[in-house]
């Protein structure tokens, strides 16, 4: 991850916004997002979600964002800047059906946040996520329903280290190394104490 690009930012203390990121396309299910928030909605749970993105299913959500009464909980705006957003965001919400990639879930991870979503390849994998079972509308609700009501949802681990290109690289240099048979190398590219060659 580009550190740089995606600083970090404290929780904002007040609200709970929801932020999702991503093409308006079936396989990104923005129609979940609207049907997570409905629930929430349904649940007496304050929050409200910001949707970033566009795409041939657009028109069709804003569409059913008016006919559920949710327009001002919603908004489904277009592109916009994302680091920035994720910034004023209390989490992540994704509906995508699978993921090669999450991008989006790490670049919430390097700002702090939360990802609330399926558990879906890619996704499963990705650090700091909240996972309900594939499609589980209701779940995924009770899931950040729950984290806004305990206050789980501002009270996110640091795992910036762990996304960084220097982490990137090792992580690879130490798989080539084990590949190889050969010892870890410390930080000074000096075999690890203890793991010399005889």
């Amino acid at each position: 991850m580009p550190l740089e690009e995606y600083p970090a930012a404290p929780v904002p203390a007040d609200g709970h916004d929801l932020l999702w990121v991503g093409d308006f396309t079936p396989r990104k299910r923005p129609h979940l997002a609207v049907d997570v928030v409905e629930r929430l909605v349904e649940l007496g749970c304050p929050v409200r979600l910001r949707m970033l993105g566009d795409g041939p299913l657009h028109e069709e959500v804003r569409s059913r964002i008016d006919a559920a009464g949710l327009g001002s909980v919603i908004t489904a705006e277009g592109r916009a800047a994302v680091a920035p957003a994720l910034a004023s965001a209390t989490a992540l919400l994704h509906t995508a059906e699978w993921e090669g990639l999450p991008r989006v879930a790490l670049e919430a991870a390097a700002v702090g946040r939360w990802s609330y979503g399926f558990d879906v390849k890619g996704l499963r994998d990705a650090p700091l996520v909240r996972l309900a079972p594939d499609g589980d509308v209701a779940a995924l609700a009770g899931l950040v329903a729950a984290d806004v009501s305990s206050g789980a949802v501002r009270s996110v681990p640091d795992v910036r280290e762990s996304l960084g290109v220097d982490a990137a690289a090792d992580g690879i240099a130490t798989a080539v190394l084990d590949v190889l048979g050969r010892p870890a190398l410390d930080s000074d590219g000096r075999t690890s104490p203890g793991q010399q060659s005889a």
